[in-house]
């Protein structure tokens, strides 16, 4: 328990910590491919919000047009157009990124436990499978909202 000041009006009694979780995930490639080692795939969740991260190494990506999706968090995102989600790449291993417009930040897919990534060039495009054959580690951080 946080035990709280009432503010100005008196209406607040206390602030308690909703719901403090924290454990592994297995990131999976939904549209196709193979995650061949998973090293600190952790997450985080306080109430609604979850924070997700991990160091994956990817031994084979699907070469076709679907997104380029990581699938497993530990919990769905928030339904309810709750792509708002806050993340970063913090690193990827020796990865030529013509093609994919340098990847933005991971956004999350609402209703669903999967990030998705937008070309870091203007565009509105996501990237494809077929961007990435040559990508084989990764690391990312996500943090969004979920219905549980």
């Amino acid at each position: 328990s946080f035990a709280a000041t009432a503010n100005s009006s008196g209406s607040m009694s206390n602030e308690l910590l909703d719901d403090y979780e924290e454990g592994t995930w297995t990131p999976t490639l939904p549209n196709g491919g193979t995650v061949s080692t998973i090293s600190n795939a952790r997450y985080t969740k306080v109430g609604a919000m979850v924070y997700a991260g991990c160091y994956i190494h990817i031994s084979s990506i699907t070469n076709d047009s679907n997104g380029f999706d990581i699938g497993g968090l530990p919990y769905a995102v928030a339904s309810g157009n709750m792509y708002h989600g806050a993340g970063a790449i913090t690193y990827v291993h020796t990865f030529n990124w013509n093609g994919t417009g340098a990847l933005s930040g991971p956004t999350p897919y609402s209703g669903q436990s999967q990030v998705y990534f937008h070309r870091g060039d203007g565009s509105s495009a996501t990237v494809k499978n077929s961007a990435v054959q040559a990508l084989s580690q990764f690391i990312f951080g996500v943090v969004y909202i979920s219905d549980s």
